[in-house]
């Protein structure tokens, strides 16, 4: 009974220090990037380039994915209200050849009034992390505009500027967390990662 235990306070220590480590990384993450987002125009810098990160146009059971629907929104009212001039679709185009996320960025976009002239493709925008480091080498421009949800932009722009790039993140609407918990409880892992790459 003793050596059960101490197993269970061995364990419970282990899960309280995860709790720990996975409450500081987010704060992190969050505090340093706070003051890089915006959610209106009002104060917002202008910038050459937009890079909206990539997500699929559809759910996996149906129907539009109002993830990628706010992101283009936002994306394009940027460029039409003048605070970008080009915007980069960065997303999967690697892993089925049916599947195409910087393309269908763009037909969203244009649908909305913004000329193909000024959309850029990053086919290769696996994550998050590539998509910066993809903008980064292949693009001779220091700063950005990362159009993404708030609680992924908190990410994007730690990754961006730890990358060395002077990027903001303009916050499209978010999608309720009950509406979609995993994918805002995997943004926690993902930060505390994204954390954890900066340091070793």
């Amino acid at each position: 009974m003793a050596r059960l235990n101490k197993t269970s306070r061995i364990l419970l220590l282990i899960l309280s220090a995860g709790i720990v480590l996975l409450i500081a990384g987010n704060l992190y993450v969050n505090l340093f990037s706070g003051k890089y987002l915006f959610n209106d125009t009002a104060t917002i810098p202008h910038n050459k380039c937009g890079l909206i990160l990539g997500t699929s146009k559809y759910l996996l059971g149906g129907g539009n994915n109002a993830y990628f629907d706010n992101r283009i929104e936002a994306a394009a009212f940027l460029f039409q209200s003048g605070f970008i001039k080009q915007i980069i679709c960065s997303g999967d185009n690697m892993s089925d050849k049916y599947y195409n996320e910087p393309k269908a960025m763009s037909k969203a976009l244009q649908k909305l009034g913004v000329p193909d002239s000024v959309i850029w493709l990053d086919r290769e925008g696996l994550s998050t992390r590539k998509s910066v480091q993809n903008f980064i080498r292949n693009y001779d421009i220091n700063s950005v505009t990362i159009i993404t949800q708030e609680f992924h932009n908190e990410r994007a722009v730690f990754i961006a500027r730890k990358s060395g790039l002077d990027a903001i993140g303009f916050n499209a609407r978010d999608v309720d967390f009950f509406s979609d918990p995993f994918t805002h409880i995997r943004e926690w892992f993902a930060k505390i990662k994204a954390v954890g790459l900066n340091i070793f």
